[in-house]
């Protein structure tokens, strides 16, 4: 994971530098090493989560194909905002 937070056109470093807050999600407990990077992440379901915040942009990168139901992605982003 180290050489990806060197990259500089990686994905979360690229949202880190240029938002005041960024949150991310993923099903992996391994998701929560980036912590340690100062990013703010939580380990839930995709097709159920609730942050109980409000965003103005939600970007979705590499996810789409791995839901068994991605309406519910949808309606769990669309409450958020």
């Amino acid at each position: 994971m180290g050489d990806r937070l060197d990259s500089e056109n990686w994905l979360h470093g690229v949202l880190k530098r240029n938002f005041d807050t960024v949150i991310g999600i993923d099903i992996s407990e391994e998701v929560l090493e980036l912590r340690k990077y100062g990013y703010e992440v939580y380990v839930v379901n995709a097709e159920d989560f609730d942050l109980d915040r409000k965003f103005e942009t939600i970007v979705v990168g590499e996810l789409i194909e791995h839901l068994s139901n991605p309406g519910k992605f949808l309606e769990c982003a669309k409450k958020t905002s």
